[in-house]
C-alpha cells in the first residue's frame, strides 16, 4: 500500500468541496471525512490484485479509488 490516498483524489479537490456552503456536496466526492479514512485504509490495504466489495457503494468513489491503488476487480453494490 502507499498510506496517501492522493493519487486516487488530490487534497487540492477537497479543498475546494469543503468551500462548499452545503455539507451535502461533499458525499460521493471522497471528500467526506468518513470516505478519506476508507481511502487512506485502502491505501494501506492494497497490495495489488484484490478483488474488492464496496458494498454500499453510493457514487462508487471506494471502488473506484481501489482500482486506482492497483486492486484487479471492484465490484460495488447499492439498494
Amino acid at each position: 500500500g502507499q498510506g496517501d490516498p492522493s493519487p486516487v483524489l488530490p487534497h487540492m479537490l477537497c479543498e475546494e468541496t469543503f468551500a462548499s456552503p452545503s455539507p451535502s456536496a461533499r458525499w460521493g466526492t471522497g471528500c467526506h471525512p468518513t470516505t478519506r479514512l476508507c481511502l487512506e485504509w485502502l491505501s494501506d490495504a492494497i497490495q495489488g490484485g484484490e478483488h474488492v466489495l464496496d458494498f454500499g457503494c453510493g457514487s462508487g468513489v471506494l471502488a473506484a479509488g481501489a482500482l486506482a491503488l492497483g486492486a484487479s476487480k471492484a465490484t460495488a453494490v447499492d439498494v
